[in-house]
């Protein structure tokens, strides 16, 4: 399978504006009508722990805790396209250790 977007711990990304993975997101279902985004299960923490307040929570070994970031990545995509921009979407979460969604655009 082709990803359109992978997002891994190791290259920042932030969700709006200009040059924004939702801008992304929707150009690519213009584009194409599916956008398919791989995320690495350490991308995006920093946006994860501020939203839950969760910063520095470690395991028995002192490693710091993974947060659910695909979960919390999909909720936020499908607000901002449902509520924000006012389309239907269609998600398919796939995987366990990464996530990649097919979205499709209803229109």
């Amino acid at each position: 399978m082709l990803q359109d977007c992978c997002l891994i711990p190791e290259s920042p990304f932030y969700l709006e504006g200009q040059g924004g993975l939702f801008q992304f997101i929707e150009s690519r279902m213009k584009e194409n009508g599916h956008v398919v985004i791989v995320i690495a299960e350490g991308a995006g923490q920093e946006f994860v722990a501020q939203s839950i307040h969760d910063v520095n929570q470690k395991d028995a070994s002192g490693n710091r805790l993974l947060l659910a970031v695909g979960l919390w990545l999909s909720h936020k995509i499908k607000d901002h396209f449902i509520q924000v921009r006012e389309m239907d979407v269609n998600m398919k979460y796939i995987g366990m250790l990464r996530f990649q969604w097919i979205i499709a655009c209803c229109t």
